[in-house]
């Protein structure tokens, strides 16, 4: 059977893309699933972005639809790499609302597996979601990775503490 094609791609993130990354950072639901509290000002991304790509223990993509005209979406990455130990964490959110609970966030998470292993020759890649994220959890499940602990009352949200979930995949585990 045939492998339908991707309705995603990821590129580089750009400057230009920093504004459009900045409004859905502030965005309330996008803020409770990155355990974020503060708003990010102008100045904080482009320090942020600075920081990001003149880094060698991180990488950062943009996700896009793959269209004729593509719409930028969200962003992955890996970070921070240890290439000692070939690992990596990754962390994804989807900021354009309409691109929510349709698969794009389980392909973009796809198509950076395939990078981390493929082209980066990572052997381990996790990740941490908080424990009432069932939608982040299924869709890494889609994708192979299986849950590893619980840290309990490890962010604080709503005036209550809820545990995280560590999830990882190893590079043999990954369905190419």
């Amino acid at each position: 059977m045939p492998t339908p094609p991707r309705r995603v791609r990821l590129r580089p993130l750009e400057p230009s893309d920093l504004e459009t990354a900045r409004r859905w950072a502030n965005d309330p639901e996008v803020m409770r699933t990155i355990n974020r509290v503060l708003p990010v000002t102008r100045h904080e991304q482009r320090q942020w972005y600075r920081d990001f790509v003149t880094r060698r223990d991180r990488v950062i993509f943009a996700i896009e639809t793959a269209q004729r005209r593509p719409v930028y979406i969200g962003n992955v990455a890996l970070n921070p790499i240890d290439w000692r130990a070939r690992k990596a964490e990754l962390m994804i959110y989807l900021g354009h609302p309409r691109c929510r609970d349709r698969g794009y966030g389980t392909e973009a998470i796809r198509a950076l597996l395939e990078i981390a292993f493929n082209q980066l020759n990572l052997h381990r890649i996790y990740l941490y979601t908080l424990a009432t994220n069932r939608r982040a959890q299924q869709a890494f499940a889609k994708c192979g990775f299986r849950p590893e602990g619980r840290q309990r009352d490890d962010a604080f949200q709503d005036g209550r503490y809820l545990d995280s979930l560590r999830m990882a995949i190893l590079a043999r585990e990954f369905a190419r």
